[in-house]
């Protein structure tokens, strides 16, 4: 399903490389850092962001997949790369029912709501 994968870099979800692949077309609208912070980033090899997945200790901060590129494997990918990191929850936009759908595929379970957020955990 991954059309791409062998055509990608994996590199570091740091605030360098946001500041770097921030534009109008991807915005990177979830894309933040601190000191404990890690994730990654994937670019093609002609520099476009694919998509990306930060986390902190546990916990998935951001998580997402750039429009030219969805619907290809990059979210399943992003989301296994993080729960090989030992991730077990985080927080999604209750109307986002796409994203909700990938994390209940990987056992994820809706543990608190409010306003418009869920958090999901394993």
């Amino acid at each position: 399903m991954i059309i791409l994968r062998d055509k990608i870099k994996v590199i570091p979800y740091d605030k360098n490389n946001i500041d770097k692949y921030k534009s109008p077309e991807n915005l990177l609208k979830h894309a933040r850092v601190n000191k404990n912070t890690d994730g990654i980033m994937l670019i093609t090899n002609s520099g476009n962001l694919i998509g990306y997945c930060g986390w902190e200790r546990n916990w998935i901060i951001a998580l997402e997949v750039c429009k030219d590129y969805r619907g290809r494997g990059y979210g399943d990918l992003l989301l296994k790369t993080a729960l090989n990191s030992g991730c077990t929850g985080l927080t999604v936009n209750k109307n986002n029912q796409v994203a909700i759908s990938l994390y209940k595929k990987y056992g994820f379970k809706p543990t608190l709501e409010n306003n418009n957020r869920m958090n999901m955990e394993l």
